[in-house]
């Protein structure tokens, strides 16, 4: 069976390009993937380029999806020239692989539309072409167990200084030297990061290049990242909504009340900080609150669009 979504932590499992029933069928990721061999991307050019579009059709065919989008309210700012910009960039280098970058504060809505992407996508897909690879930014916290040894829980931690929120937290330089290999077409090991043990597990997971890379987090719009992606994605929601995600989330990966009250009231500092300021980098501003159906429908559009 030939595995070419890779779906990590946010993603839940790894998702089998078999699909013959439109639903797509779960498989566990292996733990024992840290012993794969790393493998050059190599596929069937006309399965992968972008080379046989017309550049002034798909422009015109993008611009009347995103401003539809927009008139429904799932998009709620396009950056000016961005559409044509992507035209003109992925007609000049068909070859090249896409990479997508989904931002937002935690719990907008950021795992929701990067699920719609892939899932849809597969599903629209030829099960042995490498449509696409997803990374949840969440694999790079660094590890805490001797942290968590040390101050006996997640709030001691917290108390300590820690933030979770603030991008030293995470290895972006390692993400970045990942992301790149993949845009080369190389396959790349990341880590695997347990949010209960606050464990992080080098070389786990394997992710091999396709012709969208997709990855998601709250730092997927640091300036580190600059010149890699080719569509920035800020996901928005009302601070309410995100409050109400946010505690959820926090205590179904193990935290304790009290963990989760410290990590939410910590969270407004570090968003104005660290976060919220990535909205200004974005291509798209994607509403938080769609309706699925709504994410589904644009990108089938464009997918249809890209063909």
């Amino acid at each position: 069976m030939h595995l070419f979504i890779s779906s990590i932590k946010g993603f839940g499992s790894v998702q089998s390009a078999n699909i013959g029933n439109n639903k797509s069928r779960q498989y566990l990721i292996n733990p024992n993937l840290n012993s794969l061999k790393m493998d050059k991307f190599e596929c069937n050019k006309k399965d992968i380029s972008f080379s046989a579009l017309n550049p002034e059709k798909l422009a015109t065919d993008l611009n009347k999806i995103v401003q539809s989008a927009k008139d429904s309210g799932l998009v709620l700012e396009v950056e000016n020239g961005f559409v044509n910009h992507l035209v003109q960039k992925i007609t000049q280098k068909p070859y090249k692989p896409l990479i997508v970058a989904v931002a937002g504060e935690p719990a907008s809505g950021k795992t929701t539309l990067a699920n719609n992407i892939t899932e849809t996508i597969v599903k629209l897909s030829d099960p042995q072409t490498k449509m696409i690879s997803a990374i949840s930014c969440d694999n790079y916290y660094e590890d805490l167990t001797k942290q968590l040894k040390l101050h006996g829980d997640y709030t001691g931690i917290l108390n300590s200084g820690y933030d979770p929120h603030n991008p030293s937290a995470q290895d972006l330089p390692l993400l970045k030297r990942h992301l790149s290999a993949l845009k080369s077409g190389e396959d790349v090991l990341i880590p695997d990061y347990d949010f209960a043990s606050c464990e992080s597990v080098a070389n786990r997971i394997k992710v091999p290049s396709a012709k969208t890379i997709i990855y998601e987090g709250i730092f997927a719009l640091n300036p580190i990242f600059k010149d890699l992606s080719d569509i920035k994605i800020y996901v928005d929601a009302p601070s309410k909504i995100i409050e109400d995600r946010y505690l959820k989330r926090a205590i179904s990966r193990g935290k304790d009340e009290a963990a989760a009250k410290k990590l939410l009231f910590d969270l407004n500092d570090s968003t104005q900080k660290y976060i919220a300021s990535a909205r200004e980098n974005a291509n798209l501003v994607i509403n938080g609150t769609s309706q699925g159906e709504k994410l589904v429908s644009f990108i089938n559009q464009i997918h249809e669009a890209l063909k």
